[in-house]
């Protein structure tokens, strides 16, 4: 059950509870509780709240006014707090249930909490949430291991699990694409960090006693934690140097626990004590009690505010070949970062849906097309091999999910090329476009126009045409500059991106007037194919493999949807399994 109660009118209270389906007001104490409820909604959205966690409620304090807020009661072992700031969910994780939990609002009502995370769920201490990439990290002390999994606790990795003795703490930077966590076992305390794939693993931190928990500041990219067997409260630079002490000894740091700051200040949990308190982050001893009760435990501390959770821009990411491997550029920053290496010979053509976190690509070596389950740095990989009949050299692809189409071009030295489509499985191969093409090695869709756009190597052209190959448009013809030669492309906005692989560039250009042409990024290796990755690009449509993944073991793949497939998706199977009844997956 959910209870809520806020100061509103004056002295008046209002208590709100929740039975999941409707709200009830207590008509005694609330005389309007539609007003009641947008009173506290608005609050959580528009001021700072501290939110803890106390074994058997999560609570919010609004940091201007200090008062106390319930959000969730009924609880039994709370420990780890986090959320999601632009989607309004809130994440938790029980110890004694063993499981994460979410609840959130939405159509301004409180969303009844629900489990996310039950199977193979240790006793978790430690949980944090990726607020641009839309995943959750969390530390399991009974496995000895670090998890990740989407919002939905589903595409689950495990990303840490040999040479760690007793996890705790986790804390992420995702514009930094960073990962720490704290190991409090006996043989060696520490603090390390990797990336959020798990990769580049390596100690920061080493001489600590029992680092809890751990938090970020991030606009002076600092990590703090506290350290329970030390008493005491520290930070370092994301490196683990510069280690500054910002409290010790103290008979505030007694049980010291949950930490977490904001602007100038650094909040923690003395949780034998029942208190919450607050220091000025550079070191002043002067403290101030926020929150103190001889019924509330505080354990896990998060600062609920949308300053905490910026998504540094528009969180647009171009994703570019490169030589074997697929790097990605911020639209905004210009933040590159190298996302994996692959492992097929001649990586060319590449998309990627955003809902479904599924990324293709082509490889014109093997002469396949490829599907592989993509979250975020490659997490949870299930590989298909499909599309291997009569294709010769496969190049360009692109991806329209809500229609479930798929279209990716082929070239034959003889017959010269080719645009073909294709349902997202595979199925319902058919060329659309045999005529004014060549070697198509860059291709994107446009869904504000319903079009395709493709670029011709030999012919130097950027085109677009409908999704049947009707309307075919030249956007622009370069064969007149010799130091160019357009290759991989994608659309955004009223904007076309395009990579230049002879002066190792990414041009724009207008999608309809082919007009403003100039450089984006330079000075790359060599790039090829591209695509722009953007909750925006891919806002519509349904998600039809959103609920369980369709239930299909390892693949669900979009389809259009037909007398034949009125699911609108399709299951398949990773390389050297096989369908068993349409759902579940074995070995060949």
């Amino acid at each position: 059950m959910l209870k809520l109660w806020t100061k509103i009118h004056g002295s008046e209270n209002c208590i709100i509870k929740s039975c999941y389906k409707e709200l009830v007001a207590n008509s005694n104490k609330c005389k309007n509780w539609a007003t009641c409820i947008k009173t506290i909604l608005y609050d959580l959205e528009t001021r700072p709240q501290l939110i803890f966690a106390d074994s058997t409620e999560i609570n919010a304090i609004e940091l201007e006014t200090w008062t106390n807020i319930t959000l969730l009661d009924d609880l039994k072992g709370a420990r780890s707090v986090d959320y999601h700031y632009e989607k309004g969910l809130i994440f938790w994780t029980d110890v004694i249930g063993r499981h994460i939990s979410v609840t959130g609002i939405t159509n301004d009502l409180l969303r009844k909490n629900e489990a996310i995370v039950r199977t193979k769920m240790g006793v978790s201490f430690g949980m944090a949430v990726d607020w641009i990439n839309d995943h959750i990290y969390w530390t399991d002390e009974t496995f000895q291991s670090v998890h990740v999994s989407n919002l939905q606790g589903e595409n689950r990795r495990t990303l840490i699990a040999n040479a760690i003795e007793k996890p705790r703490g986790v804390a992420i930077t995702p514009s930094d694409r960073i990962l720490f966590f704290s190991d409090c076992g006996s043989t060696y305390p520490r603090i390390e960090r990797c990336g959020l794939d798990g990769k580049d693993r390596e100690t920061i931190v080493a001489n600590v006693g029992e680092p809890i928990s751990l938090t970020i500041d991030h606009k002076v990219k600092r990590i703090y934690w506290t350290d329970r067997l030390q008493k005491g409260i520290y930070s370092a630079k994301f490196d683990g140097s510069s280690i500054k002490t910002v409290m010790k000894n103290s008979n505030y740091l007694a049980e010291p626990y949950g930490i977490a700051v904001h602007k100038d200040k650094v909040y923690w949990t003395n949780w034998r004590n029942g208190e919450i308190l607050r220091t000025d982050k550079y070191a002043s001893y002067e403290v101030e009690k926020v929150f103190s009760s001889a019924l509330n435990y505080p354990i896990g501390l998060v600062v609920y505010d949308n300053t905490e959770q910026q998504t540094w821009g528009r969180n647009v990411k171009i994703l570019h070949t490169e030589e074997g491997k697929i790097s990605e550029t911020d639209i905004d920053s210009g933040h590159r970062n190298t996302l994996s290496v692959m492992s097929t010979a001649k990586l060319v053509g590449i998309d990627y849906d955003y809902d479904r976190d599924l990324m293709f690509w082509t490889d014109s070596y093997n002469q396949n097309i490829y599907v592989q389950i993509h979250v975020c740095d490659y997490y949870g990989v299930h590989r298909k091999t499909f599309v291997t009949k009569e294709l010769v050299y496969p190049d360009a692809l692109a991806l329209s999910p809500k229609d479930g189409l798929m279209f990716f071009s082929d070239f034959d030295l003889i017959f010269g090329g080719k645009i073909l489509r294709s349902a997202m499985d595979g199925s319902e191969r058919k060329t659309i476009i045999n005529k004014g093409v060549n070697e198509v090695f860059g291709m994107a869709i446009d869904q504000q126009g319903r079009r395709i756009y493709w670029t011709d190597a030999s012919l130097q052209t950027i085109k677009s045409a409908t999704f049947d190959g009707t309307d075919v448009h030249t956007i622009i013809t370069i064969t007149e500059k010799p130091s160019f030669n357009p290759y991989g492309i994608d659309v955004f906005g009223e904007m076309i991106y395009w990579t230049n692989n002879k002066d190792r560039s990414v041009y724009t250009v207008h999608k309809y007037t082919g007009k403003d042409m100039k450089p984006f990024l330079t000075n790359l290796d060599s790039p090829k194919h591209m695509k722009i990755v953007s909750k925006e690009s891919q806002k519509e449509g349904l998600n039809r493999c959103g609920k369980n993944n369709g239930h299909c073991d390892h693949l669900c793949l979009p389809v259009p949807v037909t007398p034949l497939t009125h699911k609108g998706y399709s299951c398949a199977c990773s390389d050297g399994f096989m369908l068993e009844d349409n759902v579940h997956c074995i070995l060949k």
